[in-house]
C-alpha cells in the first residue's frame, strides 16, 4: 500500500513539474516592455517584447525569443515561409532570428532586426519592399541602406522606419505624397521624409501617413479626401510634407487604418478622425470627421483594422467599433456597421491587440493569442478555415527532433481508464514534420488527477505542448 502512495505522489511530482515547464516553454515575459528614447538603442537587452501584427489577410507574431511566426493568405508570398501556399497554423519565418519589430498592413510584411536593419516580404509593387525592386519576394530580403532603425509601419502601397536620431523613411508608392519628401515621385529604397525630427512613434495607412513628436504633438501627411489627416480642412488635396495637427497635444500612441487614424492622450482618451461609413469612429455617428473627436476613456492601447478599431481598457478589457460583417469585433453578432463601442465578449487580460481587413487578433498576458472574424484564408490560425464570431485560440506552435511541426492527426487507439482516482489517456497519433517526408508515430500517456477530463482539450493546443516537450511520449 505505502508502494502505491508513493507511485502516485511521484506521478503527481512530476504532473506538477511538467506543468511548470509547458508554462514556461509557451508562454511571454510580458513584464519587460522597451520604452523609446531619442538616440538610445532601446533593443541592445537580449529581450525582445512579444508583439503581433494583422494584415489584409494574413498576421505575424513576434516571439520573446526573436523569432516569427505567421499564418494566412499567403498569395504573394507574404507569410515570408518561400512558397505562396496559404497556412491556417502558425508557420516560423525560418530566415528571421533576432527580430525586435513586426508590421503588416496589406499585402506585405515588415521586420526589424536588433542590429538596426529592415526586412521585408510580400508584394513588390511600387517598390514598398524598400530593397531596390519591384518583385514579390516569398522570404524576407533586407531594406537598402537602413541601419539604425527603432521601429517599422507598414502601409497599404508604402512603408515607414524610424531611426534612433528621431528621423523617419519611407519607401514605396508615393501618390498623394504619403512618403512625405515634398514629391509625388515613388521610390524603390528609402527617402527622408521632409522636416520632421523629434518622432517616438509611426503609422501608415492606404493613403496617409503619420508621426508622433516626443512633445506629444501628431504629424500627418499624404491624401486628405476623408479627412484622414485630422487637420480640420474639408478638402480632399494633399499633402507632400507632414503637418500638425492643431488640436491634438499630450498624445502617447497613434494607429492608421485605411483611411482613418486613432490618437491616445496621456489622460486615456481616444481620439478618432477621418472616414466613418462604417462607423469606425465609434462617435455614434456615420459623419465623416476632418479633425478628431473625443471617443472613449480609461484605455491603455489603441488599433485599428481597415475599417474597425479597437482598444484596450484599463481593466485590460477589449472594446471596438466599425465594421462588423464578419464578427470582427468580437461581440458574437455580424451587425455590419457599429458606431458606438462594444466589448469584446469573454476576453480579459488583453495586452496587445491588432486589426486586419475583417479580423481581430489579440495577444493576452499569458502569452497566448486569439483571433475573430473571418477566416477564409486561415487568418484565426486556429487550423480551421471557418469563420469565427467568437475568439478562438491560435495554435501553439513547437518542435519535435528539432523540426517544426506542421499538423497532428489522432488516430483510433483512444482508451481511457481510470487508477487510482486518476484518469490514463493513450492516444496514438501522427505528426507530420517540417520535411514532410516521414511520419512520426507517437503514442502518449496523459495522466491527470481530474477525474472529469476531456479529450478535446487534449487534442489541439495541449497535446502540442506534450509533443515538443519532449515528455510523456515514446516515438517509434
Amino acid at each position: 500500500m505505502y508502494k502505491k502512495k508513493n507511485k502516485i505522489s511521484i506521478i503527481i511530482c512530476f504532473i506538477l513539474i511538467f506543468s511548470v515547464l509547458i508554462n514556461l516553454k509557451y508562454s511571454f515575459d510580458l513584464s519587460l516592455k522597451p520604452a523609446f528614447q531619442l538616440g538610445e538603442n532601446v533593443y541592445a537587452s537580449s529581450y525582445m517584447e512579444p508583439k503581433i501584427a494583422a494584415g489584409s489577410h494574413h498576421s505575424l507574431l513576434l516571439k520573446s525569443d526573436g523569432t516569427v511566426w505567421s499564418w494566412g493568405a499567403n498569395l504573394l508570398g507574404m507569410l515570408g515561409i518561400g512558397d505562396i501556399d496559404d497556412r491556417n497554423i502558425p508557420h516560423q519565418v525560418l530566415i528571421l532570428e533576432n527580430i525586435v519589430d513586426i508590421s503588416s498592413k496589406r499585402l506585405h510584411s515588415l521586420a526589424l532586426k536588433n542590429d538596426g536593419t529592415v526586412w521585408s516580404w510580400g508584394k513588390g509593387e511600387h517598390g514598398r519592399l524598400g530593397y531596390g525592386g519591384v518583385d514579390d519576394k516569398w522570404e524576407p530580403v533586407q531594406v537598402s541602406g537602413l541601419t539604425q532603425v527603432v521601429k517599422v509601419a507598414a502601409g497599404v502601397e508604402h512603408s515607414l522606419a524610424l531611426k534612433n536620431d528621431g528621423t523617419v523613411w519611407a519607401w514605396g508608392l508615393n501618390g498623394h505624397g504619403r512618403l512625405g519628401d515634398g514629391t509625388l515621385t515613388s521610390s524603390l529604397t528609402p527617402v527622408q521624409v521632409t522636416d520632421l525630427s523629434d518622432v517616438i512613434d509611426i503609422s501608415a495607412g492606404h493613403y496617409h501617413s503619420m508621426a508622433l513628436k516626443s512633445d506629444g504633438t501628431v504629424w500627418t501627411w499624404g491624401y486628405n479626401y476623408k479627412g484622414q489627416l485630422g487637420l480640420g480642412s474639408e478638402s480632399d488635396g494633399y499633402y507632400r510634407t507632414p503637418q500638425q495637427i492643431p488640436s491634438l497635444n499630450n498624445i502617447i500612441d497613434i494607429d492608421s487604418g485605411f483611411r482613418h487614424s486613432t490618437a491616445l492622450k496621456s489622460d486615456g482618451t481616444v481620439w478618432n478622425w477621418g472616414d466613418n461609413f462604417n462607423g469606425q469612429l465609434g462617435d455614434r455617428t456615420y459623419e465623416d470627421r476632418y479633425e478628431p473627436v473625443s471617443v472613449l476613456s480609461e484605455v491603455k492601447s489603441i488599433s485599428t483594422g481597415s475599417s474597425h478599431t479597437i482598444v484596450i481598457k484599463e481593466d485590460n478589457s477589449v472594446w471596438g467599433w466599425g465594421y462588423n460583417r464578419y464578427g470582427q469585433l468580437g461581440d458574437g453578432t455580424t451587425w455590419s456597421k457599429n458606431n458606438k463601442p462594444i466589448q469584446v465578449n469573454s476576453m480579459n487580460n488583453a495586452y496587445i491587440i491588432d486589426g486586419g481587413l475583417d479580423y481581430s487578433i489579440v495577444l493576452k498576458k499569458n502569452g497566448t493569442v486569439w483571433c475573430v472574424g473571418r477566416n477564409r484564408y486561415g487568418e484565426l490560425g486556429n487550423g480551421t478555415n471557418d469563420d469565427s464570431l467568437t475568439l478562438q485560440q491560435v495554435h501553439n506552435i513547437g518542435y519535435l527532433n528539432n523540426k517544426p511541426i506542421l499538423s497532428i492527426s489522432l488516430g483510433g487507439n483512444i482508451n481511457f481508464s481510470e487508477n487510482e482516482g486518476f484518469n490514463l489517456i493513450n492516444l496514438t497519433g501522427t505528426v507530420i514534420d517540417s520535411d514532410n517526408q516521414n511520419d512520426i508515430s507517437v503514442t502518449y500517456s496523459i495522466i491527470d488527477k481530474d477525474t472529469d477530463i476531456s479529450l478535446p482539450s487534449y487534442t489541439n493546443i495541449q497535446l502540442l505542448s506534450y509533443i515538443s516537450d519532449g515528455l510523456s511520449r515514446d516515438i517509434s
